[in-house]
């Protein structure tokens, strides 16, 4: 998953670079905002992966068990 993660980053890198260097940017201001948009692309994707796996853990646990009946004698070695 996390190569998925980097590879649709990569894109997102590639892309704004086009995007960028069709608004006439120099080339070191092309590559730096290409670059944040890749973090913020990549980031925001493992964030996203983050909480859909706790949202699916907390889904599967067992919901709540009953308590125990106070009266009932725990066993216990004397």
């Amino acid at each position: 998953m996390n190569k998925i993660i980097l590879q649709i980053g990569a894109l997102a890198f590639c892309v704004s670079v086009v995007a960028f260097s069709t608004q006439k940017y120099p080339m070191l201001d092309t590559v730096a905002r290409a670059f944040i948009v890749f973090i913020i692309v990549t980031v925001a994707l493992s964030v996203l992966l983050a909480l859909s796996v706790a949202i699916v853990r907390r889904e599967r646990q067992p919901r709540e068990e009953q308590p125990r009946p106070a009266n009932k004698p725990s066993q216990t070695v004397a």
